[in-house]
């Protein structure tokens, strides 16, 4: 049952995102109007499932000497979430050299997330 709590909030989470995604304002950390609606969506699936008992948030930036911007990235949707009333673990980390993104995956607290999908659930 708490694996088929997992896979529904994977579900819904990848349905949110085939619809939306999380615009932050030009090389800032800065989340647009549209961002916080989306993680809204999120939030609101999270706390439906109470057995996600942590995520990993990464933000991702296309230049290599960006990472800090990445991680501000992924922290400033962390802090959404938290306002939100977002009580499970949420882990994050920068990653350059990719796509202009921010991806959210379900992970274990315990550091075992072998469990979690080899795709992100969320990627805006």
């Amino acid at each position: 049952e708490v694996q088929a709590e997992k896979e529904l909030a994977e579900q819904e989470m990848a349905d949110i995102m085939k619809q939306r995604e999380i615009p932050f304002k030009a090389a800032s950390h800065e989340l647009m109007d549209g961002g916080q609606a989306v993680l809204q969506q999120v939030a609101d699936v999270l706390g439906k499932y109470p057995a996600v008992h942590g995520i990993r948030i990464e933000g991702h930036t296309t230049s290599k000497n960006n990472a800090p911007l990445a991680e501000k990235r992924a922290n400033s949707c962390k802090e959404a979430l938290q306002q939100l009333g977002v009580r499970c673990q949420i882990q994050v980390k920068g990653v350059t050299e990719s796509t202009k993104e921010v991806k959210i995956f379900v992970y274990e607290p315990d550091g075992n997330d072998s469990d979690g999908p080899a795709t992100p659930l969320l990627t805006a």
